[in-house]
């Protein structure tokens, strides 16, 4: 069986559509087309959770994008986040599957966006404008 993910697609992922795959084919008793597999791959690489890995290419892009978000907002609202380890982590994993999702042009809506306007107003409007 061939594997249609990107070569530029992380390893991590290319294994665990093969993996799917596999299994799929088993169960289905056919192979997936190669436009299956690359969504597949899409997909996957979009959901994924960045952890405690080791960086890669996009770690530079991550890590400026957040230093000028954090920056933005203590310099519009003089509210300053730039040393809070957690929020950098967990911005860091968001931003993350974000660029995974603009690169592959994936919409993926957020079943938690009326709760964030509701109850998070000023992290919502600092998206709106950073």
């Amino acid at each position: 069986m061939r594997n249609s993910c990107n070569n530029e697609m992380d390893p991590v992922i290319q294994n665990a559509v093969k993996e799917i795959s596999n299994g799929l084919i088993y169960f289905l008793g056919g192979e997936l087309s190669n436009a299956e597999q690359a969504y597949l791959c899409t997909q996957l690489a979009a959901q994924r959770i960045i952890g405690n890995e080791q960086p890669n290419q996009k770690t530079g892009l991550h890590t400026k994008l957040l230093a000028h978000i954090l920056q933005y907002i203590n310099d519009s609202y003089n509210y300053d986040l730039r040393n809070d380890e957690k929020l950098k982590r967990d911005l860091t994993t968001h931003l993350a599957t974000l660029l995974t999702r603009l690169q592959f042009n994936i919409n993926a809506p957020n079943p938690l966006l009326d709760d964030i306007k509701q109850y998070y107003p000023f992290a919502y409007d600092v998206t709106l404008v950073s």
